[in-house]
């Protein structure tokens, strides 16, 4: 994977300085410019983006496993298995899309 797709949280959205805190940044690497639907505790039916993690450095899934762990007060080795299987959900709503090889979505 290359980091074709890119998505920007706004400085203004809530979630800025969680990204900034575990990522080092707030502009990070999705697997689709186009967000799907998804249900999320507290918020059905929510428009996201999905970060590719296979583009994160070994430092930052490991800090953004940790901060999810702590912030929804989960198992460690949990979080971790499920960054695996289900991924990591980036709220649309928050952020901005960039496509940097747009031959890709041919």
């Amino acid at each position: 994977m290359s980091r074709d797709f890119m998505v920007t949280v706004s400085r203004d959205s809530e979630r800025a300085k969680d990204f900034e805190a575990t990522l080092g940044t707030t502009t990070v690497p999705v697997l689709s410019p186009a967000p799907f639907r998804t249900n999320l505790p507290g918020k059905p039916n929510e428009l996201v983006y999905l970060l590719d993690l296979s583009e994160l450095t070994n430092e930052q899934k490991e800090k953004l496993t940790r901060f999810l762990a702590a912030r929804f007060d989960l198992d460690y080795r949990e979080v971790a298995k499920d960054l695996k299987s289900h991924g990591v959900p980036i709220l649309a709503s928050d952020c901005s899309v960039a496509i940097y090889n747009p031959q890709r979505l041919l």
